[in-house]
Order: structure tokens, then C-alpha cells, then sequence
């Protein structure tokens, strides 16, 4: 199908992002199929969309297509295709009828039980080389176009040409939908103190699967107890300190210590041979 770029910017440069894939998918096949159905359904299905998606969207796209979701520029394409095809086949047929012409007059008769292995081509299997460029082309426009969207949402923006080889790679592993699915995800449950990853990177190591926990990892959770047990210790030395001020007389170095350890009674909180340990220091 061809594709010009600018003309389709052009057109639809008041869609969203989701009325852009909607719209692609629809007219990508509509190339292929000839026609599309008329049911919400199945042009949601078409779409990749759930039948709310495609009721939010299906307005904006609809305005591309007349009744019965009937879109004039890709028939015309289509008929040029058509007009195209028939041609090849008719220089075909005539060339491959000239050779066995030609083949007749310059080949001895063959015994009559030879005959019927002799069969002559009638219609070309190939289509001619500038159909197959024009569709190479036509390919080359739709990865540029997927891969833009793609690295578009992208929040890392490094080494563009790299990624658009890895996004080569993994598009023939994934779908579209699948690695923006992967890539949005990746966005919103990356943790803010790791560095973003490269996009070829991501790519490459089809981070697009990756499906991490949204639990606290073990060794954070062991270093919060942890710190907060030292806390703990802390204040009960203080509120100690604090005893042993008091009773040797120094009630005001006493009482500081007690108002930072957040009152005198934070020794209850430690095991039983440190309480006896804070014990005898207060009593010496």
C-alpha cells in the first residue's frame, strides 16, 4: 500500500495517539482483505481496542471512510494494483505464447506418447519488479512509522539508530502492541533510583516481558528492622545514661538524655540480659 507521509500528517494531525493506531490498523487491513466489516466488534478487534476504547475512538477515525466503512483512496489504490497486475499477466501470456511458438517451428515432432510432457506456461506466477518494489517500500514506510510511535513514548531518547535496529529485531517476535504494552509498563514501575535503560537495550534483552514485583525487596525490608532496632538500642543507652546521671547527681545532664531518648522507659524495649546490663549500671 503506499504510503506518503506528509499527506497523512496532514490529515490527521487532530488525532490521539490510540485514534492513530486505530486508524493504521484499520487501513493496513483494508489493503490486505479489500474491504473492512461493518460490525463495532469486529473493527474494535481489527483496531486492538475493547468495544469502549473503539466507541471513544471510532467518531474521530470514521470521518476517514464513507458509508459502510468504505475508504475512496486505498480503492483507488487497489484499482491501480489491479490495472497493474492484469497488464503483467497479459505481456505474460504473450510472451510465453511467442516462446512456444517460436519452440514449435525449431523443434522436431515427438512421438506421440511424448507429447502430453511437453506443457507450455500460460499465466506468470511473478508479479513484476515494480510491484515487488513499491511493496518493499511500502513495508519500509510502516516499520518507520511503528517504530516512531514506539520510540516516541520512549522517555530515554539515546542512540535512535541502534534502537531502531533492536526494534527491527523485536518486531519480528512481538507484536506492536505488545512492546508498547512492555515499554509503557516498564515506565510506570521502574524504581526512581535506578538509571533509565537504553532503548536498544531494552530491545535487545526484550525487556518488554519483564514483569517485576511491586513488593518491598527482603533486603530493604531486613535494613528498615535493622535500623530501626539500632534506633531502638539507641534510646534505651540514653534513657540509661540518663539513670546513671541522676543518680550520681547530675540531674541535668540526666534529664537531657531522658528527653532524647523520648522518655525514660525505652530500656523495657530491649532484650532481657541488656535491661539487666542497664539495670546494674544504674545502680553503680
Amino acid at each position: 500500500m503506499p504510503f506518503y507521509v506528509a499527506d497523512y500528517l496532514a490529515d490527521t494531525g487532530h488525532l490521539s495517539a490510540a485514534e492513530h493506531g486505530a486508524y493504521l490498523l484499520l487501513i493496513m487491513h483494508y489493503w490486505q482483505n479489500g474491504k473492512l466489516p461493518a460490525e463495532p466488534h469486529r473493527l474494535a478487534r481489527i483496531a486492538r481496542m475493547t468495544p469502549d476504547e473503539w466507541d471513544a475512538a471510532a467518531d474521530a477515525v470514521g470521518e476517514f471512510f464513507d458509508d459502510g466503512w468504505r475508504h475512496e483512496r486505498i480503492e483507488r489504490e487497489l484499482q491501480k494494483a489491479a490495472d497493474v497486475s492484469e497488464k503483467a499477466k497479459k505481456k505474460a501470456a504473450k510472451r510465453w505464447g511467442n516462446a512456444a511458438a517460436d519452440a514449435a517451428a525449431h523443434t522436431p515432432a515427438m512421438p506421440q506418447e511424448c507429447q502430453s510432457q511437453s506443457q507450455s506456461p500460460t499465466e506468470e506466477t511473478n508479479v513484476s519488479s515494480e510491484t515487488r518494489e513499491r511493496k518493499r517500500e511500502d513495508r519500509s514506510r510502516v516499520a518507520n512509522i511503528e517504530f516512531e510511535h514506539w520510540y516516541g513514548g520512549y522517555p530515554h531518547k539515546v542512540g535512535k539508530a541502534e534502537a531502531r535496529k533492536a526494534f527491527e529485531k523485536a518486531r519480528r517476535k512481538a507484536s506492536l502492541e505488545e512492546l508498547i504494552a512492555g515499554r509503557d509498563r516498564y515506565i510506570r514501575d521502574k524504581p526512581p533510583d535506578r538509571s533509565w535503560c537504553n532503548p536498544a537495550t531494552f530491545l535487545n534483552q526484550e525487556r518488554w516481558t519483564d514483569e517485576p514485583s511491586t513488593d518491598q525487596p527482603q533486603a530493604n525490608r531486613f535494613a528498615s528492622g535493622h535500623h530501626a532496632g539500632r534506633a531502638r538500642g539507641g534510646d534505651a543507652v540514653l534513657a540509661g545514661m540518663a539513670r546513671v546521671a541522676r543518680h550520681r547527681g547530675l540531674a541535668g545532664f540526666g534529664n537531657e538524655c531522658a528527653d532524647l531518648a523520648e522518655g525514660p522507659d525505652f530500656a523495657g524495649d530491649l532484650p532481657a540480659d541488656e535491661r539487666t546490663a542497664f539495670s546494674y549500671r544504674s545502680a553503680n
